[in-house]
């Protein structure tokens, strides 16, 4: 009972929706071979998402991913173009309240214990 609960919580539906898709396309395929050439390309998506998701779930050092499989990805992928809409749209990266990004960054590589 506790696996369903976690299977259908908020933070695992898009893991649970891709493997839920990825067994309907693998049912539909078995039942209709003619389908098969139509079914390849969404089988391979939703496929891939089950596998990403499955591992992300098994990996030890990301806890966002660990905990919001499939998608924790969009955080990462925000961080990673977060500079280049500031510089095109907003302020400065010398301009944020309370502490600069550049400095935010820094605190964060000093508590990973990464070089400056």
């Amino acid at each position: 009972m506790d696996f369903v609960k976690t299977a259908l919580s908020m933070r695992m539906l898009p893991l649970t929706l891709s493997a839920l898709m990825t067994l309907v396309i693998l049912i539909e395929m078995f039942v209709a071979p003619r389908t098969v050439s139509l079914l390849v390309l969404p089988l391979l998506l939703f496929g891939g998402l089950t596998a990403l998701g499955f591992r992300d779930i098994t990996q030890t050092k990301r806890a966002i991913l660990r905990n919001y499989p499939i998608s924790g990805h969009a955080r990462y992928i925000m961080e990673e173009i977060r500079p280049k809409i500031r510089q095109y749209f907003f302020e400065g990266e010398k301009d944020g309240r309370p502490f600069p990004r550049d400095k935010r960054s820094l605190v964060y590589q000093r508590a990973k214990v990464q070089l400056d």
